[in-house]
């Protein structure tokens, strides 16, 4: 389920900040 979520993220530019909320 987490790399599922992380797919998107990577595609965005701020891919640090949004994987900071999620890696909590």
């Amino acid at each position: 389920m987490l790399i599922a979520i992380r797919a998107p993220l990577n595609i965005h530019p701020h891919s640090q900040l949004a994987k900071s909320p999620i890696e909590y």
